[in-house]
């Protein structure tokens, strides 16, 4: 499984040590709000279907050493 969340600041909690600092803007079809048994609910986290696959609609970069991916789910 995989999950995101619905909101920025807590996903950028984990974006400093990522390599390139890339960022995902995700459009979803399909997902589960986990929040009500989450340790973190106000993290909003919605976990994605096993083998969720997505097609990339744009890619920017952002400033120097980040980028954004916007993607869909398919």
């Amino acid at each position: 499984f995989m999950s995101t969340t619905r909101i920025k600041d807590s996903a950028q909690v984990f974006e400093p040590g990522t390599p390139n600092n890339i960022a995902f803007q995700i459009s979803l079809k399909r997902g589960a709000d986990i929040s009500g048994s989450s340790q973190a609910p106000s993290e909003e986290e919605i976990m994605l279907p096993m083998m969720s696959e997505f097609v990339i609609e744009h890619a920017s970069a952002l400033s120097e050493g980040k980028h954004l991916f916007v993607l869909s789910q398919i």
